[in-house]
This record gives structure tokens, sequence and C-alpha cells, in this order.
């Protein structure tokens, strides 16, 4: 329960006590919300066993749904929600025999207001039902049985009229009001996942039933879900689209023409997909059926009516909504992604990516023969072979591949060529493993290959002890030339490996004079 409201606990007995000299009456109570006294007598109305139930009922509404009031120089801040929780704790803990039926009471009122049609609604008004959602929520942590159930069901009810707009108002949003009234309250918001809801919206209902539904829910949530990705796909939708961005452009003068039109259109529809749609799915990404579209959508090359680059984002947006969510069972299909040459470099990323995370190390013999890339071809052609065998013997390590399996396959020779950030990726990613092969970093500072000798460097570097300063220093001295582009470039210059280990020597002495991390 949140705190009592401040200026109410010290007057509000002495109130109660005064009240009873002069009766007071309906009409009182609406001139009280609107005095600076006001919420004090409301709430001592609203106490006193002297007033009968539905006016005790009527100045707890009162009281719950007044304005908000900043602090002045003759007035305490006041919290209409706040002051309304301060009277129900009292006449909860003064174990008042009326409060039951003052509940049901102030809840007939309460549910009645919630009940307005959204089209009803200004947006000056918005702000003040919101503060009757946030009085029924205070009223139902106090309710039980069928009380508590109306009051739950007008809340949700509020929320699903006009999610977009009401999910973040008020004191209580939806997602603190699903944590209160659980997955039962949570389903009656499905009817509010359409395909016209706002783009922002859908990805923000999704997770409302992804963090609060429980496992019957979550699945009759990813099934809605798919179907509004479905609509949104079809020609209806598209049609709808198309009136409402005639509607809005009309109003700012001449509409453009068609084919100006159609491209907005179009765009205009991708964006619901990838935003609305997708980003919702990506809440309910560990259902089956949501799993199985998103990779779906992914390995889709070409959409009816979408261009090569809209195509694209689309396949992106699906594999980004995949992350943490896949297995040893997408295996197969990531990897296929992944070492599809025609598929985009941004898809291909994110395939492997994705493939990491399934730990699946049967795919590993299907890696080897890009980590064995020699990559020495000129141009283009040696540098995607290169960028190639970085990411797949990354992939091999993240996958959970022997360190020192790895690294024997990496291929050697006088023009094989590596990158700076190509042989330091490779030592952080072993640096970090836990624990560090600290011993095969060390016996790899004695390889006969230059570049495993940098990679052990790097390694010690990220995950080093003392003892392994002077490993470094011996290495210093190493005049044997680095091959590959960049390496010149650097500053200081990485022309050989003992550069190399002069530089990862700076950073593991900084290191070690760090203060140890507390667990």
């Amino acid at each position: 329960m949140r705190s009592a409201h401040p200026g109410i606990a010290p007057t509000v007995f002495a109130l109660a006590l005064g009240l009873s000299a002069c009766r007071a009456g309906p009409s009182d109570v609406r001139a009280w919300q609107r005095t600076v006294r006001g919420p004090d007598k409301l709430a001592a109305l609203a106490g006193s066993h002297r007033y009968d139930v539905p006016l005790r009922a009527e100045a707890l509404v009162a009281l719950g749904t007044m304005d908000a009031r900043e602090p002045t120089q003759h007035a305490e801040p006041f919290d209409p929600t706040r002051a309304l929780e301060a009277a129900l704790d009292r006449l909860a803990e003064a174990r008042d025999p009326q409060f039951p039926s003052v509940l049901d009471a102030a809840t007939t009122r309460i549910v009645a207001m919630l009940a307005a049609p959204a089209a009803a609604v200004t947006p000056a008004s918005a702000q003040s039902l919101a503060r009757v959602k946030d009085a029924a929520v205070a009223l139902a942590e106090h309710a039980t049985g069928p009380t508590r159930t109306r009051l739950v069901d007008a809340v949700m009810g509020y929320f699903a009229q006009d999610f977009a707009r009401r999910s973040t108002q008020g004191e209580y949003d939806v997602d603190e009001c699903a944590h209160l009234f659980g997955s039962s309250a949570v389903a009656t918001l499905l009817p509010a996942a359409t395909a016209r809801l706002d783009k922002d919206a859908l990805p923000r209902l999704a997770k409302v039933f992804a963090d609060h539904g429980d496992a019957a829910l979550r699945t009759r949530a990813a099934a809605r879900f798919l179907e509004v990705e479905a609509e949104m796909s079809g020609d209806a939708f598209r049609t709808w689209v198309d009136t409402e961005v005639r509607k809005a452009l009309s109003s700012a003068g001449p509409l453009p023409s068609e084919a100006r039109m159609s491209a907005t259109v179009t765009l205009t529809r991708e964006t619901f997909l990838t935003q609305g749609a997708i980003g919702a799915l990506k809440a309910l990404a560990k259902e089956p059926a949501v799993r199985t579209r998103l990779l779906a959508i992914a390995s889709t090359k070409a959409f009816a009516g979408v261009d090569a680059e809209r195509a694209k984002l689309r396949r992106v947006e699906a594999l980004s909504a995949l992350g943490g969510a896949v297995g040893e069972a997408q295996a197969d299909a990531l990897l296929a992604l992944a070492l599809d040459a025609t598929n985009d470099g941004a898809v291909r990323e994110l395939a492997l990516d994705r493939l990491a995370e399934t730990r699946a190390l049967r795919v590993l013999p299907q890696l080897h023969p890009f980590v064995a890339a020699a990559g020495d071809v000129p141009g283009p052609e040696g540098d995607t072979a290169r960028q190639m065998r970085a990411r797949m013997a990354e992939l091999e390590l993240a996958l959970g591949a022997p360190p020192a399996e790895v690294l024997g396959r990496l291929p050697s020779g006088p023009t094989v060529a590596y990158t700076p950030a190509e042989l330091e990726g490779y030592g952080n990613r072993i640096g970090t493993t836990s624990p560090p092969p600290l011993p095969l970093l060390r016996d790899e500072l004695r390889a006969s290959f230059w570049a495993r000798r940098v990679v052990a460097i790097h390694g010690l570097a990220k995950a080093g002890d003392a003892s392994d300063v002077a490993r470094l220093e011996a290495l210093v001295a190493d005049a044997t030339p680095t091959v590959g582009p960049a390496f010149a470039s650097r500053q200081p210059p990485l022309t050989t490996v003992g550069q190399v280990a002069a530089q990862a020597l700076t950073s593991l002495r900084e290191r070690l004079a760090q203060p140890p991390a507390t667990p």
C-alpha cells in the first residue's frame, strides 16, 4: 500500500468529532471538492459511522476523484489517490462494520463513471477519468468477492477500450494493474489486440500478456498477435492504411502524386508490421507458434509489394525479435540463413547471433571450413573470407568449442593475413571464459605462428594474473612482423608481436592495479 496523504492524518479525527454537531449532506460533499480543507472533511465524513452508507460512499468517491494540487505557500500538496488509500486504510484498521457496504456503494458509483464511452471522453476529461480508474484500483485493494470483481472488470475495461491512450495514464498503469489483478484480469485485454491499434501500443500490450499471463493465456495471446500480423500483410489492411494516409495528408493541403502516395502507404504499412506486429511477437517469441513464424519471416527473401530494402528490414526485425528465444531445434534454419551468401550481411550477422544462443554443438563441423579459410586473396574476396573466418571462429567459441581446437584450426603461413580486431576478439573471448584457460594461453605464448601468440597475449591481458607480467615483458622484444591490414595504422603501430605485447602489458598492469571487484 502506498504511503498516506500527509495532510489528512493529523486532523481527520478532530474533524470527525466536529461533524456530529452539524450534519453534512451531498451538497457539502460537492462543495468540499473545491476547497483546500475539503480532502480532510471528506475523509472524516467517509470514516464516520454517524452518516449513512450512500453519503459515506459519495465522500470516498469525491475524495479519490478530486483534482491533484501542487504545494503552495498556504496549502500542502494533495494527491487524490494517496488520500483515498489513506482513508481506506483507516476504515479497514477501525474494523468499521459498515466498511463492506460503503465499499460496495462506492464501487457502484466508480464503475458507472468508468463506463463512459471512449468517444465521449475529451482530452480535458481523460485525466479525470484516469483518476477514477486509480480510485477503482485503490478500492479493489480492500474489496473482496463480487465487489472486487466489478472493480477489476471496470479497470481492465477502461484500458481495453482505448489501450493506446490509457495504458500509461494515471498512478496505476496497465502493467501495475496486471500485476495486482493477475492473469484472469489480463485476459480481458485480448480484444484490444487489433491490427489497427497504434504501432507503439501493440508491443506494450503483448508484453503485458507475456509478463502477467499464465501459460494458457500466453498461448492464446500468441495466436491473436499472429492473426494481427497476418491481417497487416493483407490487402484489406493496406486499403485501410491508404484511407488513413489520405485523410491525414488531405488536411495539410493537396495530395501528392499517386506514385508518392503508394510509396507512403507501403512505408506506413511496413512500419506497422515491423514496429507493431513483429515488435509484439518479440514479447511472445518463446511461444512455439510465434518462434516458428518469426523464423519463417527471417527466411523469406521477398514479400509481395515490398522492395528489397524493406524486405531486408522485416527479416532483420524478425531475427532481432528471436533474441533469447531460440534453441537446438532452430539451429539448422539459422545456420542455413548464416551460410547463404545471397542473404544480406545484416541478416547473416543476426542469424549467427541467434545461432550462438542455441548452444547447438552439432553445427560446429559445418563451421570448420570457414575458420580454416586463409583469406590471403587480395581485394574484397579476401576481406569477405577474413570476416567470415573471424565470425565463425568466434561463433565456435561462443557455442562452447574448446579454445585449443579453435586455435588449432586457424590457418597459418607467411601470406595468411589477420586484422588486429580479429585476433583481439579471439583473445578477449577466450579470456572471458569461466574459468579462463590460463595454462593454454601461457602455452600459446610459445606457438610457432605469430597470430596465435598475439591471441594469447590478448587473452592474458584480459584474464592473466601478476605472474603473467613477466611473460608479456619477455615478448616485448619479439620482432616477428604482424601480417594483415590495419596493424600499421594503429596508434601506436602494431607491426610486430613485441609491439602488441607492449600494449597488452600496459592493459594488464592497469587491470591488476584496480581493486578487486566485490562479489
